[in-house]
């Protein structure tokens, strides 16, 4: 068999081999993070954040035609990304391949025997190692755009390798026009397909000229300037023009909307078409090819048209309303993220001395666009500015604590060059690039967001060989069984690391010229990528997937390293031994000890507890309710089950953090499935982008008097009177609000009438909802939830999930009740009181509806079904389940129905299991309800689960030097701290035998 037919077959094996492991391990629903927001836009084409992905969402909805029920539309979704994903391992499998033979220094007909599979072998290793390195495989099994955008990279650059084998032939230039294509295509997926550039123009350069160090510098500019052509000024260029042109055309010529886009189009396309025509007939193959090259990236790019089509149809999820060529630009931009500075800029210390006013910002009018506001520059002293600035945030003071504690910045002291490099050194490269990278090719020990520089127990990068760990994170032995144990747990003893550090230098020694190719890529889509990124300290989640790119670069080398490998050992053996022997350390080391160890932490099969936990949520309200939500993960799986399943699509869900933007306080307004518009006091024009984004409080009259929050906003709401206006401390004469007393008067017999609360709550109804507003400001999100309240309450229940945070309350917590997943607002205070009560955390309970909810109606995601991986994130909602069984169990025995608390408490046992969610310290709370109820040896069991896992960590801990290792000295404490607790609670129900346990347990840490 030849070469050729050999690896054609063998790239399409691994293609298959990677779609089986995904489709095996693929999540059946939607999952946390922008996956349930992308299954809900692909689904029913709508407008996702920006920058947008319409070509993944039209994809996505083509996979989406063969669920057969809203039920599988996600796991259709997902399927998509993991089939990408196996395409994109088999283009690997073929890049490898193709870099091996040219090691070889042979052409494809001149390759047979052992040298034939050793290509073939260094092929299949490259592409099983990607198939199960962590970040990829963990991008494959979800709805998101990472897994199309690795596809997109490697099938672009597998491209120009085609073209390269047929340069010299007629025709040959349409690879680079179908490369031009590919790279307008994946525009609409994520631009990180445009970092492979530099790399395709590196391969142009080595096939069509003689190599010199003058002409290598001018390929790597070349490929560096394309690049920043199309990303700063073809995507955001073109549009740009276009608004310009419909600007002017509109405002200035009085021609109606799209005038102005109609002419730009007409005049660039023309010139376009007359280009290509001329260069054709001219035979100037050159420009002939860039025209067509261009054409075709705005074919590709032309994607974006289902964003202002699909934006004009005023879609459920609509972010950011892009519908217009003005607000397509700021979306395309992603503007309302702000800038990161790049070569200079200030110090998170430098001071602010002006601000200036800069470009205006339209707005589509009735007739013509409107000016709404002007964006403003900061101006900082020059002489404080900084070259390479990576600590340059002064506005967040979690990023500045962060700076200072990474760059060991001591406290009050300006920040020099050297402490801005020692945050660009072991923070952006160390901790938010080569700690992924470690997690990919020598091991990863455990999926904990690690924070600070001193964590040694939360997700550093480990390779299981115990020396080598123990010269960054202390002693390695007696590792407690609960660390060792845990499935995110991977261990690759540095195998995939050094075959492709082999890999490297044997690419290196054979064939230059490539292996400067992918230094290239490797390095822009790494460090290059993170100098661009400029991430500030710390990330909401982990970032790896950013820089998936140059992972998929190293797997190259890991498969060039099995061939180093059989290189050297058929120095001293036969051709054929070191096929066999080079093969099995590749195959066994690489790809099958990283599928090994990586499996139960990527498979999600079976798991459902992102969609049934949104469920949770939406169960918890009442029929046309109103729930407040805040960050990513609270809204996105709402969005997914009302979207796609159409699960209770009567309540209407509001995230308060998009609040902030004008067109989405728009959205309220209309009708979305069963959810009916909203009440509201101000008009569009009145929180349109630019007014009362923020709104300062400036009290007047008696600051003692609770004033009517219906009043107080339709006094914020007055245009006409001068009274209703101050100068606020940004020096702006804006409406402003009065006070901080706010109060929503009660009519009971409504309140009765409506059912809002229970029926043995109703002497407990207050005649004012009083509460104040925390702050000196308040943001356009506050001031509209204050107009929902102030215009809907009690005609539609308002709730907050209980993960939103206590900020996002505005004073109202006194005056909620616990109701499932979330806080319904009521009129009835919570105090300190026996019986059905509680002023534990926020809300009273209604134990006889919560243990239905928890009993009854809720459901466990698959925890109750067995075991089921729980991710770092994941955890999140899980632990406040457990949480809400514990309140519930608790407000039950003050009703004196102790069975009935423990029958809960059993229940959360069951599905909540501790195999799926491992009690923790904090949780002796949960044992000691079941003393209080009196199931002493059901107490005792979890007690000994928690106090156990404390010792052997306390045991662990005990051997690192506090003075070099703060954090474990810490948690040591916190270990002792919870076994004494745990010592407490058994005296106190005089469970002797467990307390001398607990006793002995703590004499053995002391």
């Amino acid at each position: 068999m030849t070469f050729h037919k050999l690896n054609t077959i063998f790239g399409w094996v691994s293609f298959l081999f990677a779609l089986v492991v995904y489709s095996l391990t693929l999540e059946p629903t939607g999952s946390l993070w922008d996956c349930g927001e992308f299954i809900s836009a692909a689904y029913r084409l709508q407008v996702v954040h920006p920058p947008g992905a319409p070509l993944f969402l039209l994809l996505g909805r083509f996979f989406s035609l063969f669920a057969g029920s809203p039920e599988n539309v996600a796991i259709s979704v997902n399927f998509f990304s993991g089939m990408v994903s196996a395409l994109c391992v088999m283009f690997t499998f073929w890049i490898t391949t193709y870099f091996a033979r040219k090691a070889m220094g042979k052409k494809e007909s001149e390759i047979s025997g052992a040298n034939m599979f050793a290509v073939i072998v260094s092929g299949l290793v490259a592409a099983g190692t990607l198939t199960f390195t962590d970040t990829f495989w963990f991008s494959a099994v979800e709805a998101e755009v990472y897994a199309a955008s690795s596809f997109f990279m490697s099938f672009t650059f597998w491209c120009i390798l085609k073209w390269e084998r047929v340069a010299d032939e007629e025709g040959s230039n349409r690879w680079l026009v179908f490369i031009a294509y590919l790279v307008g295509l994946a525009i609409g997926v994520h631009l990180l397909n445009l970092l492979v550039i530099p790399g395709i123009v590196l391969v142009y350069y080595f096939r069509k000229y003689s190599y010199s160090s003058k002409g290598l510098l001018m390929a790597l500019g070349a490929g560096f300037v394309l690049l920043f052509t199309v990303q700063l000024f073809i995507i955001p260029g073109i549009p740009s023009l276009a608004a310009w042109f419909d600007l002017k055309f509109v405002n200035n010529l009085g021609m109606g909307f799209n005038s102005g886009v109609i002419f730009f189009a007409v005049i660039l396309l023309g010139s376009l078409t007359f280009g290509i025509w001329y260069t054709q007939r001219k035979g100037i193959i050159l420009w002939n090819t860039i025209l067509l090259s261009f054409a075709f990236i705005l074919i590709g790019y032309s994607s974006y048209a289902m964003v202002v089509i699909r934006s004009n149809a005023n879609t459920p999820i609509d972010m950011n309303n892009p519908d217009d060529p003005l607000t397509l630009v700021y979306y395309l931009n992603r503007e309302q993220y702000g800038d990161r500075p790049l070569l200079k800029g200030p110090h998170y210390m430098t001071k602010v001395i002006d601000y200036k006013k800069g470009k205006a910002r339209y707005i589509r009018g009735a007739n013509k666009y409107e000016i709404t506001n002007h964006d403003y520059e900061t101006i900082y002293d020059p002489n404080q500015m900084m070259v390479f600035p990576r600590i340059y945030d002064n506005m967040d003071q979690g990023h500045i604590d962060g700076y200072k504690r990474w760059a060991e910045i001591p406290e009050g002291q300006t920040p020099k060059m050297s402490h801005n490099l020692r945050f660009f050194r072991k923070y952006q490269m160390g901790h938010m690039y080569f700690r992924y990278f470690m997690w990919n090719f020598a091991g990863r020990q455990n999926d904990d967001q690690g924070m600070r520089p001193t964590d040694i127990l939360e997700g550093n990068w480990i390779s299981g060989i115990g020396f080598l760990d123990a010269m960054r994170l202390g002693p390695q032995s007696n590792i407690p069984e609960e660390i060792k144990d845990n499935p995110s747990r991977n261990t690759y003893y540095m195998i995939p690391f050094i075959l492709g550090i082999l890999g490297i230098v044997a690419q290196y020694k054979r064939d230059k010229h490539s292996s400067l190719i992918n230094t290239v890529l490797f390095i822009t889509t790494g460090a290059l990528l993170i100098i661009y990124l400029n991430p500030p300290p710390y990330e909401p989640r982990e970032r790896d997937y950013v820089f998936v790119g140059s992972f998929q670069v190293f797997c190259t080398w890991v498969g060039l390293g099995v061939l180093g490998l059989y290189f050297w050992i058929k120095k001293y053996l036969n051709a054929n031994s070191a096929l066999v022997i080079s093969a099995a350390i590749g195959l066994l080391g690489s790809p099958a000890l990283m599928g090994a160890q990586n499996w139960n932490d990527h498979d999600r099969s079976g798991r459902y507890m992102s969609s049934d936990f949104a469920k949770n949520y939406l169960k918890s309200c009442a029929p046309n309710g109103i729930l407040f939500t805040n960050g990513d993960n609270d809204t996105y799986p709402l969005w997914y089950v009302q979207n796609v399943e159409g699960f209770r699509t009567d309540v209407r869900v509001v995230n308060l953090s998009l609040l902030n933007a004008a067109d989405y306080v728009e959205s309220l307004r209309q009708t979305q499935y069963d959810s009916k518009p909203f009440k509201l006091t101000f008009t569009q024009d009145q929180i349109r982008t630019g007014r009362r984004d923020r709104v300062f409080v400036m009290e007047i009259g008696d600051k003692t008097q609770y004033y009517e929050l219906k009043d107080v906003i339709k006094f914020i709401a007055n245009d006409t009177d001068p009274r209703a206006k101050r100068r606020d401390p940004s020096g702006q004469v804006a409406n402003f609000l009065p006070t901080r007393k706010l109060k929503i008067t009660i009519n009971k017999d409504e309140i009765i009438r409506k059912g809002i609360v229970p029926e043995y709550m109703r002497d407990s109804i207050v005649d004012e909802i009083r509460f104040e507003i925390p702050g000196n400001a308040i943001t356009r999100s506050s001031l509209i939830l204050l107009d929902v309240m102030a215009n809907n309450l009690w005609d539609r229940p308002v709730y907050f999930t209980t993960t939103t945070g206590s900020e996002t309350y505005i004073g109202l917590q006194d005056y909620f009740q616990l109701d499932g997943l979330t806080y319904k607002v009521v009129p009835v205070k919570t105090v300190p009181s026996e019986g059905k009560l509680r002023a534990r955390e926020y809300g009273f309970i209604d134990t006889d509806k919560m243990y239905t909810q928890l009993a009854d109606e809720f459901t466990w995601g698959g925890m109750e079904k067995g075991r089921v991986w729980v991710d770092d994130k994941m955890r999140l909602v899980p632990r406040v389940m457990r949480s809400t069984f514990l309140r519930t169990a608790r407000a039950l025995m003050e009703e004196g129905k102790d069975e009935k608390a423990i029958a809960l408490l059993d229940e959360c046992m069951k599905d909540i299991p501790d195999e799926n969610l491992p009690f923790e310290g904090y949780n002796i709370e949960f044992a000691e309800a079941y003393y209080l109820a009196g199931a002493k040896e059901k107490g005792a069991s979890v007690l000994d689960i928690i106090t156990k896992r404390e010792l052997d960590k306390g045991i662990y801990l005990k051997q690192f030097r506090a003075s070099e290792y703060p954090e474990a000295a810490q948690q040591l404490d916190y270990a002792r701290q919870i076994i004494n607790a745990a010592q407490q609670i058994a005296n106190r129900y005089q469970d002797n035998e467990h307390a001398n346990e607990y006793g002995a347990m703590l004499t053995e840490l002391n």
